[in-house]
């Protein structure tokens, strides 16, 4: 199934108006959406203090409409944060107050550039996913080159392994992954994964230079995980893969080098893409 960004035929000069009023505030991906995410964020932001993200969505055409959202993956709104050099990951939640606006704290680690990645979608319209870019002060690290392609990760007891259906990764053309979770060196059968977030597991992909954005949500077919997506672009991507084994929140990370693929293959898999620089994969 093919999403496609919702978009307003026709804005009025104070339609107009307000969008350039909140390019200050929300880069999206997609401006031809009629709906937009009133992104505010505390100033001087620093590592180790505690900042509130708030998030109010809006129509375009009627900035003062109660714009509702409706539930993905058991969540109003899913807010990716990654370092720019994708050396980070974290995945939160806002919830809504009374006002109706959407809040969270989060403390950052470090200091540096992040993109902030907001993902929702209002009650019978498409889904929408914007980015903000930010900075955060405070002690970093140096930036992180992803030059060796890794596709096991270990945390702790576990081993997570990603299996490509195909030898190399090439863009343009359908992936299959067949990934073994191992806890102490023995495989876990799939099915016996908590539900998280409405699933058995969800990964979030991101390119190199943050313009495309993968959500995945694998399958389990004999008792592995199975994940299918499309690289669009070649080049280096990160991805993390999120599952909860026995009440306790597993994330591994990987990273993909994708190269120039041959030709496109449009050949179906089971589940849906969302293209327009992001993409959310069943």
């Amino acid at each position: 199934m093919i999403f496609v960004l919702g978009s307003c035929k026709s804005k009025s000069k104070k339609v107009e108006e307000v969008k350039h009023e909140q390019e200050a505030l929300i880069d999206t991906l997609d401006n031809s959406n009629g709906y937009f995410m009133q992104t505010k964020f505390e100033q001087g932001m620093s590592a180790g203090k505690v900042t509130e993200f708030k998030f109010s969505p809006h129509l375009y055409s009627d900035t003062n409409a109660t714009v509702e959202l409706q539930l993905l993956h058991e969540k109003k709104m899913h807010v990716i944060i990654v370092k720019n050099d994708l050396s980070l990951f974290y995945h939160i939640h806002p919830t809504q107050s009374v006002s109706g606006e959407y809040s969270v704290p989060f403390n950052f680690n470090y200091g540096g550039d992040y993109i902030v990645f907001v993902d929702y979608a209002p009650v019978n319209a498409n889904q929408q996913l914007e980015r903000k870019e930010i900075t955060v002060a405070g002690k970093g690290f140096d930036k992180k080159e992803y030059a060796i392609q890794q596709l096991t990760s270990k945390i702790e007891d576990f081993e997570v392994k990603l299996i490509p259906e195909s030898k190399s990764l090439e863009s343009g053309h359908a992936i299959s992954f067949r990934s073994t979770i191992s806890l102490n060196g023995k495989i876990i059968d799939a099915n016996l994964l908590d539900n998280y977030l409405g699933a058995k597991a969800h990964m979030v992909i991101v390119s190199s230079d943050t313009k495309q954005f993968l959500h995945v949500h694998p399958m389990v077919m004999d008792k592995s995980l199975m994940l299918h997506t499309e690289f669009t672009v070649p080049g280096m991507y990160r991805g993390w893969l999120q599952f909860q084994y026995q009440g306790k929140l597993v994330v591994a990370d990987f990273v993909f080098l994708v190269s120039e693929g041959s030709g496109h293959d449009h050949g179906s898999h089971d589940g849906h893409n969302k293209k327009e620089k992001v993409e959310h994969t069943h």
